[in-house]
């Protein structure tokens, strides 16, 4: 009876620790690498009209999720911002040359422009320290503004 008893109790047992086996969730599998990246005007938004001089301001957030839920890393310091005036796109690689339509952003203080008067496209791109394009670049929407 005790032979019995004691097979039961295993039995029970083992049955226990099945079902509580088969609910028991997988391990999560790591994230993957991933980097999301924003770059937008907070001055002008698109369509304002301007006064001479006018001043940009502009956000930029960017956030890596690391494998294994390790905490974000933000992006890289030595990267610049460029402002693209009435220019056509930029090419991936390819080093953003300074002129009168690329200009050189600082983050410390909005910058200052004197543009003609009339309709204006402006575009934002961060490159790295040496001017030059990610394989996947990081731009802003094009926002249109006309200067008074």
């Amino acid at each position: 009876m005790k032979t019995q008893f004691a097979l039961l109790i295993a039995m029970a047992l083992g049955v226990g620790a099945t079902a509580h086996a088969a609910t028991t969730p997988e391990p999560a599998v790591p994230i993957e690498v991933t980097q999301t990246a924003q770059l937008y005007f907070l001055e002008p938004l698109d369509g304002a009209t301007v006064d001479r001089p006018f001043a940009i301001k502009f956000g930029v957030r960017t956030v890596t999720v690391s494998p294994g839920m390790s905490p974000p890393v933000t992006a890289a310091t030595d990267n610049q911002i460029h402002l693209l005036i009435d220019a056509p796109p930029v090419s991936a690689n390819m080093p953003v040359l300074r002129n009168d339509q690329i200009r050189l952003l600082t983050d410390s203080q909005p910058e200052k422009f004197i543009l003609p008067s009339g309709p204006h496209r402006l575009q934002l791109v961060q490159t790295d320290k040496n001017g030059v394009l990610a394989p996947l670049p990081v731009v802003s929407p094009v926002i249109n503004i006309i200067v008074k």
